[in-house]
């Protein structure tokens, strides 16, 4: 999402915003706030266009805004649009309870809608429960069975709901006699916690007991969830005097950073994690470069104007930081970069590896931390325990047909999506575009097909059946990996990306791929047509 003003607009300019001719938009929330920090999420449905952003908003003389992720949920061709939200940020010294809030809603033409999320108010609240009955009812009105059950299972999962007794939970992983390891990590999926999950699994199959420490941004707490063999406990702690406290006798023989991102009080979860390493509690301890969150609190390197920001001076990140949109970004507490990187120092000066999956994920690490031993930064890819993807036969149509695979938000590329759907759509190119997955923003439905959640082995099946023949990486962010870029390269399909990060340096590797620099729709029009005439063009029947 693009940057507004530095200062957020008052409740007199959302009026006159609103008037003109601002959609109708239902806005369904749910809230919750906790020593200063506030999370709410829901859904805003209305006609088309989509809104660009929507964003929390604090009413009086300091008005606060909080930004999160979004997800368009429903299918391009639709009348209406849903579009869920997730927001999180830092209120302090306020306690946000105290506060009134309203969800805006932003549209690229400048129209706002401002609905109050108090009694009363244009935003409905519900409890979750209301909020997960209305998702299940469109879901099966939509007969998206798929996603309905994958929600019931994220929803109803037992570490979900748990009401143990953490010091209970934490006694029960100590009987077992076994080493412990402990785990750092988010909850908000991709990548990263597939990774983290196959570590989990395979210390378990070592013989290890293994605690994770996750956020749980639904309480604005923690959840700590134990393995011991096939078996598993959970339990929500808190705040972090509490888990301070159970922390207080726990020595682990080994420590895996996985991902820090999401936490509820970043740094107050770094100023724990370095007692507990400068005591010794640690045990070996491993780092891993899955983002750069320990680089910027904008934790894909993107800026408030959804650049790649290269790692400037200081002063340029001054500037940027106050403007930035970027979610979680209020969990960092207002840190300027000095302060931040001066919390991340001695904890990644002292850990045994910085692990990274790419060379060039390497060099911005040292770029940000040039004092770092250079020895202890090592590049080892990720290895996958899962079967390769079968190759897929790019067919020729007669016209482009763009395959775009995941979960596509703003640092994955969903304004370029946006952009180059509304230039073909004006240009009358017959280049058609099919997102396998889902995005955060709405596509011109002309040109845009998108899916919605997909089976990883059905992957070939879904993207032959649209007859898609080239594919697109439109990430935008330095990605240290990419498990998407592996699945479209062991397809077969023509790919092309952008000069940024771990998929650039594997695609210049394969024979049918094209790495060119951040461009307009036109260039990127031009590079896909490229492709396509080199490895596709005259393939009818037959694969490429």
């Amino acid at each position: 999402m693009s940057a507004g003003s530095l200062e957020p607009p008052d409740r007199a300019t959302l009026a006159r915003m609103s008037e003109r001719s601002a959609p109708a938009w239902e806005v369904v929330a749910s809230r919750r706030t906790k020593r200063g920090f506030i999370h709410a999420w829901g859904t805003a449905s209305g006609e088309r266009p989509a809104p660009r952003a929507i964003y929390l908003q604090s009413e009086g003389p300091d008005p606060r805004r909080v930004f999160g992720t979004l997800q368009c949920r429903t299918p391009t061709d639709a009348a209406r649009v849903e579009v869920g939200f997730s927001l999180t940020g830092d209120v302090a010294p306020h306690d946000g309870s105290a506060l009134d809030w309203s969800i805006v809603l932003e549209w690229p033409d400048g129209r706002m809608q401002q609905a109050a999320l108090e009694a009363g108010g244009a935003a409905r609240r519900v409890s979750p429960w209301q909020r997960y009955l209305r998702t299940a009812a469109r879901l099966i009105d939509g007969g998206d069975f798929r996603t309905l059950f994958s929600e019931v299972q994220r929803v109803l999962a037992p570490e979900a709901w748990s009401r143990r007794d953490p010091a209970a939970v934490l006694a029960w992983l100590r009987r077992g006699g076994s080493r412990l390891v402990f785990v750092v990590d988010h909850g908000l999926g991709g990548g990263a916690n597939v990774y983290g999950m196959q570590r989990v699994a395979e210390l378990a199959r070592q013989g290890y007991a293994v605690l994770r420490l996750v956020p749980d941004p639904w309480t604005l707490g923690y959840r700590l969830l134990a393995q011991r063999g096939n078996q598993s406990r959970a339990a929500r702690v808190g705040d972090l005097a509490q888990l301070r406290q159970l922390y207080e006798g726990l020595r682990f023989d080994q420590t895996w950073f996985n991902n820090v991102l999401s936490f509820v009080d970043t740094p107050g979860v770094m100023a724990a994690v370095r007692e507990w390493q400068v005591r010794g509690a640690l045990g070996e301890t491993t780092f891993l470069v899955h983002d750069f969150f320990s680089v910027c609190p904008s934790w894909t390197l993107i800026d408030h104007a959804g650049r790649f920001c290269g790692i400037p001076a200081a002063e340029v990140c001054a500037r940027c930081l106050p403007q930035h949109r970027a979610p979680f970004l209020g969990l960092a507490r207002g840190a300027t970069i000095p302060e931040w990187r001066q919390r991340w120092a001695p904890i990644l000066q002292d850990v045994h590896e910085v692990r990274c999956f790419s060379e060039a994920s390497r060099a911005l690490m040292l770029r940000a931390y040039p004092l770092l031993p250079r020895e202890r930064l090592t590049v080892v890819p990720h290895q996958t325990s899962e079967l390769p993807l079968r190759r897929v036969g790019p067919r020729d149509g007669g016209a482009p047909v763009v395959g775009v695979v995941g979960t596509i938000s703003a640092q994955k590329g969903s304004e370029v999506l946006r952009e180059l759907c509304r230039y073909l759509r004006d240009s009358g190119s017959s280049m058609r575009l099919v997102v396998a997955g889902t995005v955060e923003l709405e596509l011109a439905p002309e040109i845009a097909t998108v899916t919605g959640a997909y089976r990883r082995d059905e992957l070939p099946n879904l993207l032959e059946r649209h007859g898609v023949n080239v594919a697109l990486l439109p990430s935008v962010w330095p990605e240290t990996y990419s498990y998407v870029t592996d699945e479209l390269m062991q397809m077969g399909l023509p790919l092309l990306v952008f000069d940024l990060g771990a998929p650039a340096e594997r695609v210049r590797g394969y024979a049918r791929g094209l790495v060119m620099p951040i461009a307009g729709p036109e260039q990127i029009e031009a590079a896909l047509m490229q492709l396509y005439a080199r490895h596709v063009a005259g393939a009818r029947g037959a694969s490429a």
